[in-house]
């Protein structure tokens, strides 16, 4: 049986954490959220510059109703346990954890597209380097903006589901535009976050479900499907109340699909993906702007939705291969928070203290 048909959505116990069988479907649908991310951006960044894609861009279109809010409510799926733990594992796990890696990757950006002027302009790029301290630098927003929602989310543990569920959506009806992206992101986005923390049980439940009873999944993605589109072609997905449904539904159908996938056991590549989604969000722009200015340098004179999933394809794939093969060298710090950057809890002394008991002997 495929460990979504065995999970029961229950959390384990912090000794049993070593053992609990991962949940796969979870790394499908995190593999489908980053392909998404990718894609778009890859698609957007082309079609600016040498003209329009056909299938490639009204698929993106497709997506855009639930791409992010999937990203958001898979990412507080088994958020619970960490709002719960003590203050200091929860500012280690989920605000420095994040924040390391956003100013570290906020740096390696910056530097690359503004190097120049630290030479030309220190003063320039000094302000520049602190304003994306504070206004979220490009694809890096969604590592910037989770710290932010974990943080809300546990301030919020004390009130009923219901009434937070009622909040949180009222933010997104607001459809802010205020020119802060954490701001505007945050009041859009934080409903689905929210309702993967407090519904994360009935969610792991329909993925169970639907891992079961795969004919039954099938056919209600396909109405699904058919449904997004209309909506999208209709422009009722930009409507405020329709836009909160779809993404809601769109996120679902993208979790009965991976369960589906789990069970089956297939397309690996997009479970890997998932599994080592952090990497490649943090590092997919860099590929991603090389390919492709090779492209249009190079004058690409065949399809351009073909051009679009190269320059995917390059900037999804490279930052897996750096992240296999830097795990055993000093550059593995790009992917994984060094010792330095950590706040050294109980549990993390007891931990260490038992890989020396294990090494010793």
């Amino acid at each position: 049986m495929s460990q979504v048909g065995t999970h029961t959505g229950r959390l384990a116990p912090d000794s049993a954490a070593a053992a609990r069988p991962r949940v796969e479907f979870i790394d499908y649908a995190k593999g489908w959220c980053i392909v998404l991310v990718v894609l778009m951006h890859s698609t957007l960044g082309l079609t600016e510059r040498v003209g329009e894609a056909n299938w490639i861009g009204e698929f993106i279109a497709f997506a855009k109703p639930f791409r992010m809010p999937d990203f958001f409510l898979i990412a507080g799926l088994f958020a619970m346990r960490s709002l719960q733990a003590p203050l200091r594992s929860f500012v280690d796990s989920k605000i420095l954890h994040f924040a390391y890696f956003y100013v570290l990757w906020m740096t390696i950006q910056i530097l690359v597209k503004r190097g120049g002027l630290l030479i030309d302009d220190p003063a320039g790029f000094g302000g520049e380097y602190l304003y994306s301290l504070i206004e979220p630098l490009g694809t890096l927003w969604f590592i910037y903006l989770l710290p932010i929602m974990y943080t809300v989310a546990r301030l919020l543990r004390p009130f009923p589901t219901v009434l937070v569920l009622i909040f949180a959506a009222s933010l997104r009806f607001l459809q802010l535009e205020t020119g802060s992206t954490v701001i505007d992101y945050f009041t859009a986005y934080f409903v689905f976050f929210l309702a993967g923390i407090r519904l994360s049980a009935r969610i792991l439940a329909l993925a169970d479900w639907c891992g079961r009873h795969p004919l039954s999944t099938g056919a209600s993605i396909v109405a699904w499907a058919v449904f997004n589109a209309w909506a999208v072609y209709a422009g009722v997905a930009l409507e405020p109340l329709p836009g909160i449904a779809l993404g809601f539904a769109g996120a679902l159908a993208v979790i009965g699909g991976s369960a589906l996938l789990a069970r089956a056991r297939i397309l690996n590549a997009l479970r890997y993906a998932g599994q080592h989604s952090l990497p490649v969000y943090l590092a997919f722009f860099l590929p991603m702007a090389a390919a492709r200015t090779l492209i249009i340098k190079a004058g690409w004179t065949g399809n351009i939705d073909a051009a679009c999933l190269v320059i995917a394809t390059v900037a999804i794939v490279t930052p897996l291969a750096l992240h296999y093969w830097l795990q055993k060298t000093p550059l593995k710090f790009l992917f994984e928070r060094p010792p330095a950057f950590r706040l050294r809890t109980p549990r993390t002394l007891a931990r260490a203290d038992r890989l020396r008991l294990s090494h010793a002997e």
